[in-house]
């Protein structure tokens, strides 16, 4: 049995957290914190995931030092624009892109044709029938997170 140590929380202003949301500008401090914090723990290995979901994909796509601090990437239905124009290109980590082919901020086709340009192609896994907000589908999406990281993080 494989043991994962995991911290989930939600950006400043968003559902009962506090602060004030700054729309990307500085939420990616959090996510370095959390970072930090998670790595600080008892009895876990050197190997960093990093995952994303839509707006949170926006902000580890739009701050680059934050694929040092990571050994892998999930980013689960980001914004074409996200994407485009993304630091992610030249980085070596690997990565992992999941969305739905219902899913109305990105065009799957053009996503793929984005992400040909990447010096370390991402993983592009495109489901059917799935919306951005994968109500109902979360039973396909976590095995494909978890093999990924599973393989990435040994």
């Amino acid at each position: 049995m494989k043991m994962v140590s995991t911290l989930r929380f939600n950006f400043r202003g968003v559902g009962g957290s506090q602060g004030v949301h700054t729309k990307g500008e500085k939420e990616y401090l959090e996510i370095l914190a959390a970072l930090e914090l998670i790595k600080s723990w008892p009895d876990t290995n050197d190997k960093t995931g990093l995952a994303g979901y839509s707006f949170g994909t926006s902000v580890i796509l739009g701050h680059s030092e934050l694929y040092a601090e990571a050994d892998a990437i999930a980013l689960v239905s980001p914004s074409f624009r996200s994407v485009e124009g993304t630091s992610l290109k030249e980085s070596k980590v690997p990565a992992l892109i999941v969305t739905g082919d219902r899913d109305r901020l990105v065009d799957s086709t053009q996503l793929d044709a984005e992400l040909a340009g990447f010096s370390n192609a991402p993983e592009f896994k495109l489901f059917d029938g799935v919306d951005h907000f994968w109500y109902g589908q979360e039973s396909r999406l976590v095995p494909e997170v978890d093999r990924f990281f599973s393989d990435k993080l040994k």
